[in-house]
């Protein structure tokens, strides 16, 4: 859960630095843009307690996910 918290700051913070700027080009970007920071930011306004169980609920999706595929790969 660590590693993936680490790797979705990293993807938060590239949107921020190299994302944002390339969007500030065009009005439909700038929309799109302004949505997922929107996104962002009422992310991290949700409490603590919130947030862990949608992580838990994620992985635990992607977990269901890959094992249904590798169950049909080898059935």
């Amino acid at each position: 859960m660590a590693t993936a918290k680490r790797v979705f700051n990293q993807i938060e913070l590239n949107f921020w630095n190299v994302a944002i700027p390339l969007m500030s080009d065009t009005p439909e970007l700038q929309k799109v843009g302004s949505y997922i920071g929107g996104l962002l930011t009422k992310y991290h306004q949700l409490p603590k307690l919130l947030r862990s169980i949608m992580w838990t609920t994620a992985g635990g999706l992607l977990g269901l996910a890959i094992g249904a595929f590798i169950g049909l790969l080898f059935r």
